[in-house]
């Protein structure tokens, strides 16, 4: 039985890693990230990543052409 994954923008260590890179950049610079506000951030994409998927799935499934059956 294999196990569903999720999906790459549901991964808080890769939402972490982008802000991380992100706050460095912002960092050289010459402006600080507080360690605090990169966790809120991870917070924020990790819910617009969620709230994102859930409006594709419906927009797919209302522009689908084909009706959902056993495969």
């Amino acid at each position: 039985m294999e196990e569903e994954g999720k999906s790459w923008w549901q991964s808080r260590a890769i939402w972490g890693g982008v802000i991380a890179a992100g706050a460095g950049v912002v960092g050289s610079l010459g402006h600080m990230v507080d360690p605090e506000i990169q966790g809120s951030l991870v917070d924020v994409c990790i819910a617009l990543g969620s709230a994102a998927g859930g409006v594709m799935a419906i927009y797919g499934r209302i522009k689908a052409t084909r009706a959902i059956g056993k495969a």
